[in-house]
Formats: structure tokens, sequence, C-alpha cells
């Protein structure tokens, strides 16, 4: 049952990434709410 175990490892991995990645283009954009300076064009 060495290969169902080594599926099982993969499937795991694959899924804790993905929930990690999730959480973080949840996270990331909530950082940098209050520097709108580079986001203008007359910006110096």
């Amino acid at each position: 049952m060495l290969i169902g175990d080594l599926i099982n490892t993969a499937m795991n991995l694959v899924a804790f990434a993905f929930i990690g990645a999730m959480i973080w283009l949840f996270v990331r954009p909530l950082a940098p709410k209050d520097d709108h300076s580079k986001d203008t064009d007359d910006a110096a």
C-alpha cells in the first residue's frame, strides 16, 4: 500500500498548498490600504 500512501501524501500537500495560496491571496491586498500615492498619475 506504499503507492496509496504516496498519493495520499501528495494530495494532502496539494490541498494545504491550495488553502495556503487562497489565504495569502485574500490577506495580501489588505496590508497597504493607506498608500495610494503610486496609484495616481500626478504623484511625485
